[in-house]
Order: structure tokens, then C-alpha cells, then sequence
């Protein structure tokens, strides 16, 4: 999932207890970024859903995670453009990319 090349060379620039503050606080913060965007989904909520998956989408780039940020830019899209097929699909394969993440995460610490 993490391309620990990319990443390596991105941590290189920080210090080692910032990157640690990085990961967790994307860990911590992440149920709750995950059921504001199954929120935004259920309620066809697509300006909010918009803004909030661009909000993850950067913070995932953080960690040089390929899949995820790509499942992040087809629901950016797909509220861009105001479509709900499939928008439940892919926030699952975002969540269970995401959650595979943290495992990796945490793994890195």
C-alpha cells in the first residue's frame, strides 16, 4: 500500500516526532473522518462530501498511499459531478484501503 520508497524520501526532510505527530493524528482523527464521509454519502450530502474528501485525499497523500488517493479522487469526482451510482462501492473500497493503511502505519511507527 505505502510506497515506502516515495515515503522515505518525503519523511527524510523531518524530524522523526513529526512524522510520528503525523500518523497519529491521521489515526486518531480517522473514525471520525470516516463516518462524516458515510454521512456526506447517505444523505447525498455532495458539496459537504466534496470538501471533506478533498480534506482526506490530503492528508492520505501524506503517506505516499497510491490506492487510497485514487479512491479519494473518484469520489471527488463523483460528487463533483453530483453522481451517486457506484459512490457506495467506492467508499467502501476506500474505507478497507484506508484501514489497510493504518495497519501499515502503525507498523512504521
Amino acid at each position: 500500500m505505502i510506497d515506502l520508497s516515495r515515503f522515505e524520501q518525503f519523511s527524510r526532510h523531518f524530524d522523526k516526532e513529526l512524522i510520528t505527530e503525523i500518523i497519529d493524528v491521521f489515526i486518531r482523527e480517522y473514525p471520525a473522518r470516516i463516518d462524516t464521509l458515510h454521512k456526506n454519502i447517505e444523505e447525498l450530502d455532495f458539496a459537504n462530501l466534496e470538501e471533506n474528501i478533498h480534506g482526506f485525499k490530503g492528508a492520505i497523500s501524506n503517506f505516499m498511499a497510491p490506492e487510497p488517493v485514487s479512491l479519494c479522487r473518484k469520489l471527488k469526482d463523483m460528487a463533483r459531478q453530483r453522481r451517486s451510482d457506484g459512490l457506495e462501492e467506492i467508499f467502501l473500497e476506500l474505507k478497507s484501503a484506508t484501514e489497510i493503511l493504518i495497519t501499515e502505519l502503525r507498523a512504521l511507527r
